[in-house]
């Protein structure tokens, strides 16, 4: 189920407030039946289901200004979003049944099950500011203070400015000469930070699991910890610097757009190898930084255009080179297992990540 309510006021001349709030609610269930006639060496029947909801949902809030005078233009908007996301999901399988005309749950033996339930929240004031002369000299200022459940109350929040500017070169006078062949010649620069919070949800603080141990003989269950509490993780953030020119020929007919850009990523939140004494094998932390850079060019064109037919002609290249350029405190070389596991990486620092 996907729904959505969104309504705009006008509080005052060029001042509007708009809400809006989304949701998507899923739900299902998956039975399975395996009968004892089937299956390589089975000698007995099995059953289980699993059901899940998921619900997700979004609240904005937000507060829009505009502003004309004479050649100049201004735009800000302030807002507050929130958003959530569920998880409930919950297993059962049976088997030892008396009869295979029963082929659900019920019919036989518990002996099996768990249940899962997550929900991780965003609570996140956005800011920004829009002013341009003419259409000539356009700049852009934008922060950003996003609060995140999956970090602990010491780094909860994680605050991203940005700025960018434009030149809109064809737009000048003296440019005008060349308007019927440089239809366009735009240069642009950006510099701003982005964060990540992808670890998946309660990692910050130790999580329970159910082992097995020895006691006088025999096999007992009990639980342990699965991993090691850090209430310091914080947000991985990256710095990104872009230069870039768009150039169109011809009424756009031929475009091109040329881009730059450097991007540097600090406190990577990596699951990085520990010494086993410590009684898991990996623990998430913010550790060393990665250079990327590169360059991304694209290219369009349009050689035929008729009323009944047209011919377009796309093109895209890109290069990046990326370098491990720190790790932690007095380590140049270290283990790191992708969140949330799986392949294992040597990062060493001066190397190419991954």
């Amino acid at each position: 189920i996907v729904g959505g309510l969104n309504f705009e006021l006008k509080l005052a001349k060029g001042l509007t407030f708009k809400p809006s709030l989304a949701i998507d609610i899923m739900s299902s269930e998956n039975s399975i039946w395996y009968p004892a006639s089937i299956g390589k060496n089975r000698t007995d029947s099995e059953a289980s289901t699993t059901m899940t909801r998921k619900l997700m949902w979004i609240n904005e809030n937000i507060l829009t200004y505009q502003k004309e005078f004479g050649d100049h233009n201004i735009s800000a908007v302030g807002g507050v979003t929130i958003q959530s996301n569920q998880l409930n999901k919950l297993y059962t399988s049976a088997y030892h049944f008396a009869t295979e005309s029963l082929p659900s749950i019920n019919g036989g033996v518990v002996n099996g099950g768990s249940y899962d339930k997550t929900e991780d929240r965003m609570l996140s004031y956005i800011a920004r500011l829009t002013y341009d002369y003419k259409r000539k000299y356009m700049i852009q200022g934008v922060f950003r203070a996003d609060g995140s459940s999956r970090f602990g109350k010491n780094n909860k929040y994680g605050y991203f400015p940005s700025i960018s500017a434009g030149w809109a070169m064809t737009e000048e006078k003296f440019m005008k000469p060349l308007k019927k062949v440089l239809s366009e010649l735009k240069l642009r620069g950006s510099f701003g930070l982005s964060g990540n919070n992808a670890i998946g949800d309660y990692n910050y603080e130790t999580k329970m699991s159910q082992q097995s141990y020895i006691v006088d003989g025999s096999v007992v269950s009990g639980w342990a910890p699965s991993n090691i509490a850090n209430p310091d993780l914080k947000w991985e953030v990256s710095k990104q610097t872009n230069l870039g020119v768009d150039i169109g020929l011809f009424h756009n007919r031929i475009f091109m757009q040329l881009d730059l850009y450097k991007s540097i990523t600090s406190d990577m939140l990596l699951n990085t190898i520990v010494p086993s004494t410590l009684g898991v094998s990996r623990m998430l932390q913010n550790v060393g930084s990665v250079e990327n850079k590169g360059i991304e060019v694209q290219f369009n064109a349009t050689p035929v255009k008729t009323q009944d037919f047209a011919w377009d002609i796309n093109v895209n290249w890109s290069k990046n080179d990326n370098m491990v350029t720190a790790l932690a405190p007095g380590i140049d070389n270290l283990q790191i297992s992708s969140f949330p596991g799986g392949v294992t990486l040597n990062a060493v620092v001066g190397q190419p990540f991954g």
